[in-house]
Formats: structure tokens, sequence, C-alpha cells
């Protein structure tokens, strides 16, 4: 006897589910988890562009910087961004009551002005002209109306504005590219079983991808389209895509990594070390963007995707 055919979600039902996975979302233990929890990766991206300095150089001499932020969640990373380049007001968008209200718990200091509204993103109006600096992180992939929303954050910056953006550009619904999964299941085969132990206890024997029912509907869901949306409307300053060898062996296994040991050390360090030259080769498919944007068409908007910074650190 077959299987019944599930029937699609409906749009409104969609925006439901996600609003119920944020609001109960353990935002915490998500972040232990991640790659990035490893001080090491962090280290290593911070090398190659200071985005607090470089951003305070860009907007040196405006005393005024007004800021923008969507799909922000609790704003953990997003308001000690804007206090470390001096904003001076933020206006925020997201789905999620929960995580609206996690911000003003847990985050909010009440020392910069915050106008928090729960919005649909993808159908946001936004002031237009109105801002010196959007900054998005790891938030533009779960939004379906990439086009129009890139569109929308071009209209609402200055003509000198910033789009500053950390997102994931890689697989819809985080299913990792098939070079990534070829790549990467050799390095993971490789690997002693304490660094494979899943949460659950049992040892993988092959790299971990999550099952798209476990995910919120929106989860990565057009996200190779961000980048070619971009490209559209921004000119690039600074540009980094990355992580397409340490976000499939170490996201969602960091806490098993100890960089105290030697072995732990220098693997980690070679991790790294391929993850820039596979993913600057096109061995494998990057999973992430960091980069400064600068409102107008980019001349290079159909190169293939790599690390570039424009000439001029200056406005």
């Amino acid at each position: 006897m077959k299987s019944p055919i599930a029937t699609p979600l409906s749009r409104e039902a969609k925006l439901e589910r996600e609003t119920q996975v944020f609001a109960g979302k353990n935002n915490q233990r998500t972040r232990s988890l991640a790659w990035n929890a490893i001080p090491y990766f962090q280290q290593k991206l911070r090398e190659r562009m200071n985005m607090t300095a470089e951003v305070n150089a860009l907007l040196d001499g405006r005393t005024e910087r007004r800021a923008l932020t969507l799909a922000c969640g609790d704003m953990k990373g997003e308001y000690g961004f804007f206090k470390s380049i001096g904003v001076t007001s933020i206006d925020a968008f997201d789905l999620s009551p929960g995580q609206r209200k996690r911000c003003f718990d847990l985050v909010y200091d009440g020392k910069i002005p915050l106008d928090y509204k729960i919005a649909d993103v993808n159908e946001a109006g936004l002031e237009e002209g109105a801002y010196d600096i959007v900054y998005m992180q790891q938030s533009l992939h779960h939004i379906e109306a990439v086009e129009k929303v890139v569109a929308r954050i071009h209209k609402a910056l200055r003509p000198d504005g910033l789009f500053v953006l950390i997102d994931y550009v890689g697989e819809p619904f985080l299913q990792r590219g098939p070079k990534q999964r070829a790549v990467c299941q050799r390095i993971w085969s490789c690997l002693p079983e304490r660094l494979r132990v899943s949460q659950d206890g049992t040892v993988r024997d092959t790299i971990w991808i999550p099952d798209k029912k476990t995910l919120s509907p929106f989860e990565a869901v057009r996200a190779p389209a961000i980048l070619p949306a971009i490209r559209q409307h921004f000119e690039t300053h600074f540009e980094m895509v990355f992580g397409g060898v340490v976000f499939p062996i170490v996201n969602n296994f960091a806490p098993h990594w100890d960089p105290a040991l030697e072995g732990d050390e220098t693997v980690l360090k070679l991790l790294w070390e391929l993850d820039e030259m596979m993913t600057a080769s096109g061995m494998v498919e990057p999973t992430f963007v960091r980069a400064i944007y600068r409102p107008g068409a980019a001349p290079d908007r159909n190169r293939s995707w790599r690390w570039r910074r424009g000439a001029s650190s200056k406005p």
C-alpha cells in the first residue's frame, strides 16, 4: 500500500511553523555546537578582516549612524556589532515574538535606541535612503523572497551606506554540496571516534547532514540565490567565501574538539588550510560569505565566488 502523499504546507502554515521553531529554539546550545564556537576559526576570520575596525573606518566622520537589521532573532551578534561600531539608532525586524522577547530579556541593555518590529521580512516595507548600515548575520538565508529583500535593502541604504553580511550561501536546507560530500566524507573517515559522536551518543560513520523534516520551513530555503541577488545591486568592498570543509566536518560536533590537545589543534589548523585552498579553487562549494558591500551594481557579478577586497578601505 502506497504511503499517502503529504499535502504541501501553505505559506501561512510555513510562517506559523517558522515562528514556533524559533520561539522554542535554544540559541545558547545551538551556538555551543557550531563550528565557530572554536576560537581558532574566529581568530582566522579576524585575520582576514577585522570587520569592526574596517566598518568604523568606512563610517568615519559620521556623527549619526543609523542601522537596520532583518530576521535578527535575539540580536546577540547584531547588537554587539552595532555597539562596537557606535551606531546611534537601530531598526530591527523579525517574525518571532519569542526571539524578540529574548533580545530584550537577555541581550538589549538600553544603550542604543532600538525599534524592534514583528514582521515577515519577505514583505516588510523599509524606509528608503535612511540607513548608514544594514547588517545581517546568519539570517538572509531564511528569506524566501531573496531578490526582493536585497533590492529593498539597496533602496533603504543611503548612497554611501554599507551592507555588511555574514551568512550561509550553501545548499538549500543545509544539505551539503556534492563536492563537499565527497571530500569531507574522506576526511571524516580519518577522524577518531571521539570526534564523530552524535548528540544521541552514537558514532557516525558518515558526515552529518540534517534531515529536512527536522528543520524550519525556511531554513536556507533559497540560500544559493543570495550572492547572485547581491551582484545585481551592490559593489564589493570585501568578500570572503569559505566553510566548504570546516562546516561539514565540525558543525554540530564542536564540543568534541579540544584545542588544548596538540593533535586536535593540528587537525583544526589543517582543516582551515584545506578549507581556504579548496573553496578558493572550486574543489568544494562555499558555505558562508563574510562581506562588506556598497550600493551600486557590481561589474564582476558573473565571476566565480572567491575572496576579494576593494582597492581602498576608505569611503
